[in-house]
């Protein structure tokens, strides 16, 4: 019998790191970097994990928070029409920071 070791990103700064899928949740605000190039901020939606006997990654389905991240999406070459809502996949590894209360 295999037993299979699950494995969750880290991150952190200057504390102990701390497992990526606790410190976030639904409805979060968090800047991303994206591949296109910019930071935006998205609302975390939904938690998806990737299967342990399929190929993925774990992350989330977001949408973009602010009209002017797609504004600036599309300036970068994304393909985003001027209505919305935007959705996103985000990787755990994008994640830079939560959005601060009142910020």
């Amino acid at each position: 019998m295999a037993v299979h070791r699950v494995v969750t990103p880290e991150v952190g700064g200057s504390n102990p790191p701390a497992p990526a899928i606790y410190m976030y949740k639904e409805g979060d605000i968090v800047l991303v970097s994206c591949i296109a190039g910019p930071e935006v901020y998205v609302r975390l939606v939904k938690r998806i994990l990737k299967p342990q006997d399929y190929w993925g990654a774990d992350g989330w389905e977001a949408v973009l928070y602010r009209k002017s991240d797609a504004d600036i999406l599309r300036k970068a070459g994304v393909p985003y029409s001027k209505e919305g809502p935007h959705p996103v996949w985000v990787y755990d590894e994008n994640i830079i920071k939560k959005r601060k209360k009142g910020g």
